[in-house]
C-alpha cells in the first residue's frame, strides 16, 4: 500500500488522482474496472512513480557468469553468482532528477515503462527472467486503490512521521518452525 501512503503524505496530488478517477467514472457505472483505470494516465504514472520509490523487491533473480568478464574494473570470475540491486539503479541520481523524492509527473506522458525496455525503471525485472505477473500486480494494486481513493476520505495523523519507513518493505521468507 505504498501508493496510499505517497498519496496521503501528497494531499494535491491525491486529490488530482481522485478527480481523474472520479471524471472517468462519470455516469457510467458504479463498479471500478480495469478498462476505466487505462484511461487514467495520471494515477498510472503514480503507481510507476511508486514502484520506482518502493520496488517489490530490491534484488532481482540472482545470475551466474557464463564465463570471466571484467565489469568497471573488476573481475567477475566464471561460476560467479550476482544480483541486481534495482532498489539502487531506480534511485540513481544519474538516471532520475531529484531521485528520492515522489515526483509522478515524471512518467506523465513519458514512454518509460515497467516491461523492462528502459533499465533505468526496472520494478518487475526484465528479459527472460522478468516477473511474469507484472500486469496482474500492477492491474490489482491500481484497482484496489481506486477504490479505496473514489469510496473513501482519508487524512493523515496529526504529527504523523513516515520518514522512518522510506526503504522499509520487500521480500522476506516466512517464519518457519520444525
Amino acid at each position: 500500500m505504498w501508493l496510499m501512503v505517497q498519496l496521503m503524505r501528497n494531499q494535491d496530488t491525491l486529490s488530482r488522482v481522485r478527480q481523474e478517477i472520479a471524471e472517468a467514472i462519470g455516469t457510467k457505472t458504479a463498479m471500478i474496472d480495469d478498462s476505466i483505470l487505462s484511461t487514467c494516465e495520471y494515477f498510472q504514472a503514480c503507481l510507476k512513480e511508486t514502484l520506482r520509490l518502493h520496488i517489490p523487491g530490491p534484488f532481482l533473480v540472482p545470475h551466474q557468469a557464463l564465463e570471466n568478464f571484467v565489469l568497471n574494473d573488476y573481475t567477475i570470475p566464471k561460476d560467479s553468482i550476482m544480483l541486481v540491486n534495482a532498489r539502487t539503479i531506480q534511485l540513481d541520481p544519474e538516471n532520475w532528477k531529484d531521485a528520492t523524492s515522489f515526483k509522478p509527473d515524471r512518467f506523465f506522458g513519458s514512454k518509460v515503462d515497467f516491461r523492462g525496455n528502459h533499465f533505468e525503471y526496472i520494478p518487475f525485472g526484465s528479459g527472460r527472467r522478468m516477473c511474469p505477473g507484472y500486469q496482474i500486480g500492477f492491474r490489482n494494486v491500481q484497482l484496489v486503490v481506486a477504490c479505496l481513493i473514489y469510496y473513501f476520505d482519508g487524512e493523515n495523523p496529526e504529527n504523523l512521521d513516515t520518514g522512518d519507513i522510506f526503504h522499509a518493505g520487500g521480500l522476506r521468507r516466512r517464519n518457519r518452525c520444525l
